[in-house]
């Protein structure tokens, strides 16, 4: 057999690198859940990443690895987890999240794991985005308490 077949022992070891993402993904959910456990109320905020593979460019160097990732395995991990202690989850839009500024809005630069933007704020890139994922939830939540309360208002209003 040719090395790396799966006669040779290819099966075994795409076995285990299955085995270890699965573990990784229930520790780090595990994680996350309990970060969030510690707050009042806590909700987590997820991206909403159906058709990322379809939909993210990559080089070609880079396509064995980008589709190894197991985005919706550790989401449904988190959420699995959270339902079980009460915790919502929501998804957002993740459309700019590590390209646009969370303080401004406008679109920066992000090199690495360095985030730089034209209005002078400078953080880690990961940082960035996640602090414009949470805004987006606030705007998201924001819409919706509006929506219910102009339904609420409506509601009285047709009873008078």
């Amino acid at each position: 057999p040719s090395p790396g077949s799966l006669a040779s022992g290819g099966l075994h070891r795409a076995a285990c690198q299955l085995w270890r993402q699965s573990l990784a993904g229930l520790v780090v959910s595990k994680r996350v859940v309990e970060f969030a456990s510690k707050y009042d109320t806590p909700v987590i905020v997820l991206e909403d990443l159906t058709g990322i593979r379809e939909s993210a460019r990559h080089r070609k160097s880079q396509r064995a690895d980008f589709h190894s990732w197991a985005f919706y395995q550790l989401q449904t991990f988190i959420t699995y987890k959270a339902a079980a202690l009460g915790i919502p989850t929501v998804q957002v839009d993740p459309r700019n999240t590590s390209k646009a500024c969370s303080v401004c809005g406008a679109l920066g630069i992000r090199a690495k794991h360095n985030f730089t933007c034209a209005c002078g704020y400078q953080n880690h890139a990961d940082y960035n985005a996640s602090r414009n994922i949470a805004l987006r939830f606030v705007v998201q939540r924001q819409v919706q308490l509006d929506a219910d309360e102009a339904q609420s208002t409506a509601s009285e209003v047709s009873t008078l």
